[in-house]
Parts: C-alpha cells; sequence; structure tokens
C-alpha cells in the first residue's frame, strides 16, 4: 500500500468514508488502521522491531501503568489514549507516549460525521501516530500496549473496539495488550487488559 494510502486510511477513520459508527459509549477509534502505516515502514526501511510470542505475559513497568492512569485523571471527564512501547522481554525501557485525543476537535469541525465527543470517543492524532510507529521502528522496540479511558463507564472492550482493532479482519496489532481505565467521579474504578486470541478470535480479558 502506498505512503499516501495509509495516510488516508488514518484520516478516513471514524464516518469520513463510511458513515458513522454507533459504537457504545466509552467505545472509541483504536489504532487499527494505521497498522498500514506500519507495515509501510517495515517495507521501506527492511527491518522490523523485535516481536514477542503470543499468550507470553509481556512485562510492563508499574511506573508506566500508573502513569497511564494519572492520564485518565487528567483528562477526565473526557477519555485519554496513549501507547506504551519498549523491549518485548523487559520492562526497563518501557517509554509512554501521551497521545493527544483530537475527538473534540473533529467533532466542532464536523458535528453531523462526529456526533460523539471526547467524553464517549477518542481519535488519536494521526500525525503523533506516525511519528511513534517511527520511533518504534528506530530503536528497534515493540508495541506492548494501547491504552484509553471510559469516563463514567465501566473498563469493557467494546465491539466497536474490537472492530477498529482489525485489519482485514486480523488484529493489526496481534502481540499487544490493550488498557481501559475506567474513571467515576475522578476516581479510577477499575482496569482491565485485553489481548487478541488465536483460537477464539477475539480480545479477551486478561489477569493484571
Amino acid at each position: 500500500m502506498r505512503f499516501k494510502s495509509c495516510l488516508k486510511i488514518v484520516a478516513c477513520q471514524k464516518g469520513l468514508t463510511g458513515g458513522l459508527h454507533q459504537a457504545q459509549p466509552g467505545s472509541g477509534v483504536s489504532p487499527g488502521p494505521p497498522g498500514a502505516i506500519w507495515k509501510n515502514l517495515i517495507d521501506k526501511h527492511g527491518t522490523k522491531p523485535p516481536q514477542y510470542t503470543q499468550n507470553r505475559m509481556i512485562p510492563l513497568a508499574q511506573s508506566k501503568l500508573d502513569e497511564a492512569q494519572q492520564h485518565a485523571l487528567q483528562e477526565y471527564p473526557f477519555e485519554c489514549c496513549g501507547i506504551i512501547i519498549g523491549r518485548p522481554d523487559s520492562d526497563q525501557e518501557d517509554i509512554l507516549f501521551r497521545c493527544t485525543n483530537i475527538q473534540n476537535k473533529l467533532h466542532e469541525m464536523d458535528p453531523e460525521k462526529f456526533v460523539r465527543d471526547a467524553r464517549t470517543a477518542y481519535y488519536i492524532d494521526p500525525k503523533e501516530l506516525l511519528g511513534i510507529l517511527k520511533e518504534t521502528e528506530s530503536r528497534k522496540l515493540a508495541i506492548k500496549l494501547f491504552y484509553h479511558s471510559h469516563p463514567e463507564h465501566d473498563a469493557y472492550f467494546s465491539e466497536e473496539d474490537a472492530r477498529m482493532a482489525l485489519f482485514d479482519n486480523e488484529p493489526t496489532y496481534p502481540e499487544a495488550r490493550y488498557l481501559v481505565i475506567s474513571v467515576y467521579n475522578k476516581k479510577i474504578k477499575e482496569q482491565a487488559f485485553f489481548e487478541w486470541n488465536l483460537k477464539s478470535k477475539t480480545f479477551e480479558k486478561q489477569p493484571e
């Protein structure tokens, strides 16, 4: 896929070229389609970050998970979103990126196409996502975790979350975990991790 086409995919999420998604509250645009950008980077540079074996517990630095929760509290009552990259076999080099949720901007720009605001949806800034993918590739690291928050909703992985995490009916990042953080009244209620299961072909809740 050509690079310009990859960027178009990012820009066309959330209904620009296919109608609006009738998602449950709290679900948003997860980083599925931009996986085409990731593939382009691999093809272009001829290298690929190390991958980890599926169904193996991915080590994640507790300090980064704590930071993700702080991010969720700071963005409340809006959804936060972010990415953690690092070495597949260690948590010593984990890097957390606080991504910008531009859903409010899109909603203000075109409320008919972007019906929901950032209280019940998120949309990672495409430029930021591309920069993170490039840095991950250049450092020979791996994408370990995507996270987002659910203000005033529980920590579930909705059908819309799952659909947007797929590309051509396959997970764009099959080794990565997904973290959903539930925030009620400016307090963390719960969090839940989800991973792709090869046998069931679904994203299943995992133990912390």
